[in-house]
């Protein structure tokens, strides 16, 4: 099995600062994010892909539809992929949020019933080793920064040994909108999630 992960387009929240976790909010894509998300269906239209799979924001959904748009693929949606929770944090500048994070760390729970940024980690845990049970052969994932930025940080460590803690940095997760889909086969997949679910066995 081959993993495509990509991170959606640049979307409204994303120009005005503001957090965006939930999917019943609009996160509508920009002129530039649908002509990112057009970009990125020119990269995939050589690849074969058996299915693509996306958070449940609408941002996540409108950069799959647009970049495969008019071919058949199976379309599924894992809302293990979406943002944290933000609880009180919701439609509010995302510095704000930050500051927060930066005095609180990824343990706390955002006030208002929202998920730690370990909570949401788990999360990704749970979707990664899902997606490494997959028996397709492609598997294109339209995702978020997060997510992405956790994964290629565990993949970076085991590939070196496995030596030192992954780390993703909410403020910059240097992902970009809708760029060349990082790649792992199922070994590094599996791999990677093994690092991640024991960092955050470690910090429980």
């Amino acid at each position: 099995m081959d993993l495509l992960i990509v991170r959606h387009a640049e979307s409204e929240p994303n120009v005005a600062g503001t957090i965006n976790s939930d999917p019943k909010r609009p996160s509508s894509l920009t002129a530039r994010g649908r002509a990112q998300a057009a970009e990125l269906g020119g990269r995939l239209a050589a690849q074969q892909i058996d299915v693509c799979i996306t958070s449940q924001l609408e941002r996540s959904i409108a950069t799959a539809d647009i970049a495969l748009a008019g071919r058949l693929i199976e379309r599924r949606v894992m809302r293990e992929l979406n943002d944290a929770r933000a609880g009180d944090f919701e439609g509010e500048p995302a510095i704000e949020h930050r500051r927060w994070l930066a005095v609180n760390g990824l343990a706390a729970r955002n006030p208002g019933g929202g998920e730690s940024q370990l909570d949401a980690l788990r999360r990704y845990v749970r979707a990664f080793w899902s997606l490494a049970s997959m028996r397709d052969e492609r598997v294109l994932v339209v995702a978020h920064g997060m997510p992405i930025a956790w994964l290629r940080s565990a993949r970076e460590l085991a590939a070196t040994g496995g030596i030192g803690e992954p780390d993703a940095d909410f403020a910059d997760p240097r992902v970009d909108f809708a760029g060349a889909p990082d790649r792992l086969r199922r070994g590094e997949l599996i791999e990677a999630t093994e690092l991640l679910e024991r960092f955050v066995d470690q910090l429980e």
